[in-house]
């Protein structure tokens, strides 16, 4: 085999790796097609089994010590193979169907989410954004747990941007999850949101506003947010995190935090940083949630 056939082998060779990384993967879309009536969309193509496909939904949220209820919001769930045909759904438990998919090939998933529930721990869909906490929002089964996960969220024209924790692949809007449960501990944030990016010992983070407010200082919240960070890194002498971290900040719904893997959801009021004791209690909220980085 001479060089230059072999340079070409090993480009395709390169060309293919990713196809085959991802040949094993489970793939979920999301789309808002009725968003004013607080749905998402859910599309997910599961690889092939030998049997049928059993599917659940979490009754559980990462960082939240509640069970949920999280599957009471499914509507609409379909399964078809891969010419489009339709696969029986059979509902086993409030939280799990099975798929008659034995040896047809990949399966592909389709139902719609209400996420009319906004706090922390939970999902909201409406013609402005979207929180999306991943708990409440996609399906497993326990062959696919620890294979990679893809995800795409398709915007509606309104709305400019997503963000994720999750590693970002090179189209727009889109990452990938080592597993299930990485995929489920990174929210996402879509809409049209302000994001004042930092950086602090070589680490990147960003402040991500829901909206662009005359009210809330995204440049001075990054700047505190900054020393914050700074002085969790010098208590701790280590630095854990694999890339980019989030602090996700809404301005409406009830007041809390929850910690997640490489990013943090806040909601606080939107007149927050006018009073100095409010705003250090947002400060403070923030620096408690970032602390869980290491635990």
């Amino acid at each position: 085999m001479n060089i230059q056939r072999e340079r070409v082998m090993v480009f395709v060779l390169l060309l293919l790796l990713p196809l085959q990384l991802f040949a094993q993967a489970v793939e979920h879309r999301l789309s808002f097609p009725h968003k004013s009536n607080q749905y998402v969309r859910v599309v997910a193509v599961f690889p092939p089994t030998d049997g049928p496909l059993e599917l659940a939904m979490p009754a559980w949220t990462p960082g939240s010590y509640l069970v949920r209820d999280f599957a009471g919001h499914v509507e609409k769930f379909e399964a078809s193979g891969p010419q489009g045909r339709s696969l029986a759904v059979e509902k086993t438990a409030k939280n799990q169907w099975r798929i008659d998919a034995g040896g047809v090939g990949p399966v592909t998933i389709q139902y719609d989410i209400w996420a009319g529930e906004l706090n922390v721990s939970t999902s909201w869909v409406e013609n402005d954004y979207a929180l999306l906490n991943g708990a409440g929002i996609f399906v497993y089964s326990e062959g696919s747990r620890d294979l990679p996960q893809v995800l795409t969220v398709q915007l509606p024209p309104e709305w400019q941007a997503a963000v994720s924790a999750l590693e970002p692949l090179p189209a727009a809007t889109s990452w990938r999850a080592r597993d299930f449960d990485e995929l489920v501990d990174s929210p996402v944030f879509a809409g049209n949101p302000r994001e004042f990016s930092f950086e602090s010992g070589g680490q990147s983070y960003g402040l991500v506003l829901a909206a662009d407010s005359q009210l809330w200082d995204g440049a001075k919240s990054a700047a505190d947010l900054q020393r914050l960070v700074q002085a969790h890194m010098e208590f701790w002498e280590f630095n854990p995190l694999e890339r980019k971290y989030l602090f996700i900040n809404l301005f409406d719904g009830p007041r809390g935090g929850l910690e997640h893997d490489h990013s943090t959801v806040l909601i606080s009021s939107e007149w927050g940083m006018r009073d100095k004791q409010d705003y250090q209690r947002w400060l403070g909220l923030a620096s408690h949630e970032f602390f869980h980085v290491w635990n």
